[in-house]
């Protein structure tokens, strides 16, 4: 459901809508061996792009695990990559590698759009 905003940070939102310039994946990887495992678990993200020629587009993101088994960061042990995430584009004709470092400019929470 969408959720109408009155009182929005302009400065945020147009930082938002400059940050997907130049939004690249690492690598294709559409013949993963485990893909379809993947593509059955819940997504961590899931995008809907309406361009301007008003089609829409689709990306859903996935957690990737770590190749060593667990990952510590500042003391916290994950089974997860924190690097790099799995994601579905081209409305899912094409399974790719993608980067937090890359991705996190355009994952933003509400309260960041939200006038304080």
């Amino acid at each position: 459901s969408l959720t109408r905003i009155e009182n929005y940070n302009e400065l945020n939102v147009l930082n938002f809508f400059s940050s997907f310039e130049n939004v690249n994946f690492e690598a294709v990887i559409n013949h993963l061996s485990t893909k379809d495992s993947i593509l059955n678990s819940q997504p961590l993200h899931i995008f809907t792009l309406e361009l301007f020629s008003g089609e829409t587009e689709v990306v859903k993101t996935y957690k990737k695990w770590t190749i060593e088994g667990v990952e510590s960061f500042d003391g916290i042990e994950s089974p997860y990559d924190r690097d790099r995430l799995y994601a579905l584009i081209n409305n899912g004709s094409d399974f790719v590698l993608i980067q937090y470092f890359v991705f996190d400019r355009i994952i933003k929470p509400l309260s960041y759009f939200l006038e304080e």
